[in-house]
């Protein structure tokens, strides 16, 4: 499935996140990948499994690039001779980044400095993008990760990562375009800590309530 969150600031929205990371642990309750309890760490059978981290790739609001190449930051932690070039590239561009990339004076192998100082806050977050996208998982997990885009490239974004098959997506969002809206197949709405709606944008524009007015106020 694919899934928006959304609310205002302080509904929980990142905690929720943190809870479904396995960051948090929940006072009460379970919270299950298909039969695996990530609170308890076993299944049904009491059976333990790998890390949730070997299968989540996370992209949070603050992201951090250490000092090497475009390409070293993609593809980190792999050594320089186990790198996908071509995996590399399709990231970069799924993240809308790969052009600008291509231009800098040594394309992917351009040294960025540390935490990306030698580029901007836009592309920084957009080569986390293209690094979350590059490692092998089944559940991606994005916290505002367009925040520092302007509109028309964090829709590009957006789309691009609806567009993905085979793929588990949490989105915490802040953006209501009905065009993307209308592609999750759940949207959480968040107030107070607590998840106060759920359904489909249809379902959800249908019954006026929190969403819908958020969504109004929005000009969405």
């Amino acid at each position: 499935k694919t899934i928006a969150v959304i609310g205002t600031t302080g509904a929980g929205k990142t905690t929720f996140l943190d809870l479904v990371l396995g960051l948090l642990k929940p006072w009460e309750g379970s919270i299950f990948y298909d039969d695996f309890d990530i609170v308890s760490g076993t299944d049904p059978n009491g059976e333990c499994h790998a890390d949730i981290g070997d299968i989540i790739s996370y992209i949070p609001q603050t992201v951090f690039l250490n000092g090497e190449t475009v390409k070293n930051n993609v593809a980190f932690p792999e050594r320089e001779q186990d790198i996908d070039e071509n995996r590399v590239i399709a990231c970069l561009r799924c993240a809308q980044v790969w052009d600008e990339v291509a231009a800098m004076p040594q394309g992917m192998d351009t040294v960025i400095g540390e935490n990306g100082t030698a580029i901007s806050g836009g592309q920084r977050q957009r080569i986390a993008l293209a690094r979350a996208l590059y490692k092998d998982f089944e559940m991606l997990v994005m916290d505002e990760a367009t925040a520092a885009l302007d509109n028309r490239t964090a829709f590009a974004v957006t789309k691009e990562i609806l567009d993905l098959e085979g793929l588990t997506r949490v989105v915490v969002t802040h953006r209501l375009e009905k065009s993307l809206l209308t592609r999750y197949d759940e949207i959480i709405a968040m107030r107070d800590g607590k998840i106060c709606e759920r359904g489909t944008f249809e379902e959800l524009m249908s019954r006026p309530g929190y969403f819908y007015s958020l969504y109004t106020v929005s000009g969405g």
